[in-house]
């Protein structure tokens, strides 16, 4: 699913993501259409929350997340964080993360 969606960035910048209605519903799609994920989320270089699969995507700063910090530089290694309670949904959940490498630099899916 990473690797999919991270595929589906591929030649955007973080302000293109950020702005497309597309990439929105696309993540709606996957997070419908796969039964053991809640939810998807593109976060920036800089920690905040760009993208989300919810219609709205609220302005929230995860950077100092641990499924954001040590999502692995340079592989397309995976990280699963910790159980947290999501600033979102306020619910207890854990992450599954990784690096962008075909999509805009620097992100996390």
């Amino acid at each position: 699913v990473l690797r999919r969606i991270d595929s589906r960035l591929r030649g955007l910048t973080w302000d293109e993501v950020r702005a497309s209605p597309d990439i929105n519903a696309y993540l709606g799609r996957v997070a419908r259409e796969t039964p053991h994920l809640s939810g998807a989320g593109l976060v920036g270089p800089d920690g905040r929350l760009v993208q989300m699969s919810e219609p709205q995507v609220p302005p929230v700063d995860l950077g100092d997340r641990d499924y954001v910090r040590q999502a692995p530089d340079g592989t397309a290694q995976s990280y699963v964080s910790a159980p947290v309670v999501g600033r979102i949904s306020g619910r207890s959940l854990f992450r599954v993360t990784r690096r962008t490498d075909e999509g805009p630099a620097g992100g996390v899916i």
